[in-house]
């Protein structure tokens, strides 16, 4: 159940996150179009570094962009770990 929870949210977030951003859907139609396949670990290594970063670029673009809603959220999750813990 856990897993399927921890998935679900982490799609959601990734849906969000193509809807909202050029940046997230240029990164995935590249991996899905294969025009970013490297032969070698160092270059996927470096593929993979290049994504995340673009990912998190974007998530600290839009919390800032949002402070009061990302400290809502962030307060919810606390809140409701909390919760589950007890």
């Amino acid at each position: 159940m856990n897993i399927l929870t921890a998935t679900s949210g982490l799609s959601i977030l990734a849906a969000c996150l193509l809807t909202l951003d050029q940046r997230v859907r240029d990164q995935v139609s590249q991996i899905l179009t294969g025009h970013s396949q490297g032969t070698e670990i160092g270059a996927a290594a470096w593929q993979l570094q290049t994504r995340m970063g673009a990912i998190l670029d974007v998530l600290r673009d839009q919390s800032l962009a949002y402070a009061p809603l990302t400290i809502f959220g962030v307060a919810a999750i606390v809140l409701v770990l909390f919760m589950t813990k007890t």
